[in-house]
């Protein structure tokens, strides 16, 4: 089974999943998106389903897959408040549960370690 490449934490309020990083996402094409995600956006619905109060591993499982199939994530932007969609590819091994990545200022990853709260596929 394969993710896509985003590690996100469940917040508060309502559940939403609050993206920390992607890496490496690609869409159905194979075009590397991984700019087009940023830290804060919030995942609200994958294939069309809404996953604002779904548990982190129910969203997990509806993210990962048999590689190379497409699965489509919608997010609400942290930055300007709009909703956006993008088709990715599953190509990654999902990291180990609980990743946490890091990413200085102009949102290059610094480090990745283990957190107590987060998921990554």
């Amino acid at each position: 089974m394969q993710g896509v490449g985003l590690t996100w934490q469940q917040g508060h309020p309502h559940g939403a999943h609050v993206v920390y990083a992607g890496i490496d996402l690609l869409d159905a094409s194979g075009k590397d998106v991984t700019e087009q995600v940023h830290t804060g956006d919030r995942l609200i619905e994958i294939d069309g389903f809404d996953v604002t109060t779904h548990q982190s591993a129910i969203v997990e499982k509806m993210i990962v897959g048999e590689r190379n199939t497409i699965v489509e994530l919608t997010f609400n932007s942290a930055r300007n408040g709009l909703v956006y969609s993008l088709r990715l590819r599953r190509h990654v091994p999902p990291p180990p549960p609980h990743a946490f990545i890091l990413k200085d200022e102009d949102e290059q990853v610094v480090s990745i370690s283990l957190a107590s709260s987060s998921v990554a596929t």
